[in-house]
């Protein structure tokens, strides 16, 4: 309701300032026949002071529009923005994985925000234009027909170009886009993966393929540039031609006596209004292009089917059982006919090479690949597929992984909590130095690991799963993680993936 309230009173003082400009050239008209007509100081004054007051009235509304303009834009805009990435976490991480992340994230922010501008320049201006071109070609129409016919003729013709051009433009401003996402793409991986490139030596190879890139966005924009100026100089012929028509036809009726100055004035101000807005429609068109450009875009992720999260709501986690479990990445099998049950007060040891498929195993567990396994996975006796595990991840499992990922505000609470000051301690780090390194984004691989591992801790999880969680610790911080998670075990099923000794004897151990 509150966006529609917002929508309405934008479209209204639109409305108002089309009528305010539509007000203006009866004014400026009368006012110059008066001046040639008339000698009446006190009539010059009258269309002076109304004529000041239609202006700051136009001044007000104009703010007033551009006030209520900014808050939608920077609205729709964030919420068509939070729209498209809760889809796209909501989708399964198989499809998720097939985007490129830096490609994504700039089609998402620059979409959604042109987008945004293009349709409340729409709501804006498209009934005032269409107001506007109704009621100026009726006052042409009531002046003089033949400038109306000749005004009608030209707008049939714009029609056609558009028709003619609709393909070509829409297919520059998808190259166009396509392009500068790509390039965008190639320099953000180029900056994100800084060490390997160093490390492997290929300085060389990448600025070349940002050069190829950039030379593809060159070209596109090039392309797009001769397309786009091809269109707006037909439009400026079309006005040049129409311009010069209006100056020759009117000065030789105002010379004949068949027309006043004001009535000229009348005319050019309308005639001018018209080719304003068939300007406007025919820019329309291009921008139309490129909102559906945009918007197939956004339809690419739109489309795709969020993934299964069922309606039942569990408290607790008391077994895990998987029977006949099938999983495969392409045409390579990881899983096959798979079984295996966890229970509480356990710990999982998962042991296997690279590339056997340990992480994916409790992926599969968490419901990250839900629709694309056969077999069952259950918890509490209930398939996986039944049961919210949206809210069951948030709740009650926990998970370290390799590549921790955590929220800054919720660390400095971790850490100035009294319930986790001895296993702060223990690990081998204080709170305020921590909190010191996070605000300068100073935090060593080791210390990532020990705040996940905080954050895991601080939640009341039924199911807590290690990944690879003390490959950066030191001797003695290894220690005493393998020692508390011992005792952290009752009532809580936990699976650890190490490639390393763990330094005890875990309850079971999985080969992979």
């Amino acid at each position: 309701m509150k966006y529609k309230s917002n929508l309405f009173i934008y479209f209204a003082l639109g409305l108002v300032t089309t009528v305010l400009n539509l007000t203006s050239p009866y004014i400026i008209s009368n006012y110059m026949d008066i001046l040639i007509e008339s000698k009446s100081l006190f009539k010059v004054k009258q269309y002076g002071i109304l004529f000041a007051l239609i202006n700051i009235l136009l001044l007000l509304f104009s703010y007033l529009e551009q006030r209520v303009y900014l808050k939608m834009q920077l609205q729709a805009s964030f919420l068509l923005n939070r729209d498209l990435l809760n889809h796209y976490q909501n989708i399964s991480l198989t499809c998720s994985e097939k985007f490129d992340k830096s490609y994504i994230t700039q089609q998402f922010n620059n979409d959604s925000n042109l987008l945004t501008i293009f349709l409340l320049d729409l709501i804006k201006k498209l009934i005032p234009n269409i107001i506007l071109v109704l009621v100026s070609s009726f006052i042409l129409f009531t002046l003089n027909k033949l400038i109306f016919v000749i005004v009608f003729l030209s707008t049939l013709l714009y029609i056609g170009l558009f028709t003619f051009m609709r393909k070509e433009l829409y297919i520059v401003n998808n190259r166009l886009l396509e392009s500068k996402s790509d390039y965008f793409y190639n320099s953000f991986r180029q900056i994100d993966n800084v060490k390997s490139v160093k490390l492997q030596g290929i300085q060389r190879e990448l600025i070349s393929s940002l050069v190829k890139s950039f030379n593809i966005l060159t070209s596109a924009a090039k392309r797009h540039l001769n397309i786009e100026y091809l269109y707006s100089s037909l439009d400026n012929i079309i006005q040049t031609v129409l311009q010069i028509f209006a100056f020759i036809f009117g000065g030789y009726l105002v010379m004949t006596s068949q027309l006043t100055v004001g009535k000229l004035i009348l005319i050019t101000v309308f005639f001018n209004y018209i080719l304003t807005t068939l300007n406007y429609f025919f820019g329309l068109g291009e921008e139309i292009q490129m909102a559906r450009t945009m918007l197939d875009r956004t339809n690419a992720i739109l489309n795709v089917k969020p993934e299964t999260n069922g309606k039942t709501i569990l408290d607790e986690i008391n077994s895990i059982s998987i029977k006949d479990l099938g999983f495969s990445y392409g045409e390579g099998n990881v899983f096959r006919n798979f079984n295996y049950d966890f229970y509480p007060s356990n710990i999982y040891l998962i042991k296997g090479e690279n590339g056997k498929g340990k992480s994916t195993l409790v992926n599969l567990i968490c419901g990250l690949y839900i629709d694309e396994f056969t077999g069952e996975i259950s918890i509490n006796n209930i398939n996986i597929k039944e049961i919210d595990m949206v809210h069951l991840r948030k709740e009650k499992i926990s998970f370290v992984e390799q590549k921790p990922f955590f929220f800054e505000d919720k660390i400095s609470t971790i850490l100035s909590s009294n319930n986790e000051h001895n296993i702060i301690t223990d690990l081998g780090f204080s709170s305020d130095r921590i909190k010191s390194k996070i605000d300068e984004n100073k935090l060593s691989g080791g210390e990532l690991q020990k705040i996940s591992i905080l954050t895991v801790l601080s939640k009341k999880a039924s199911l807590i799963i290690f990944d690879e969680p003390t490959s950066n610790m030191d001797k003695k911080s290894k220690e005493y993680f393998f020692e508390y998670i011992q005792k952290l075990k009752k009532d809580k099923i936990i699976i650890l993936i190490s490639h390393e000794e763990i330094g005890f004897q875990p309850d079971y151990t999985i080969n992979l």
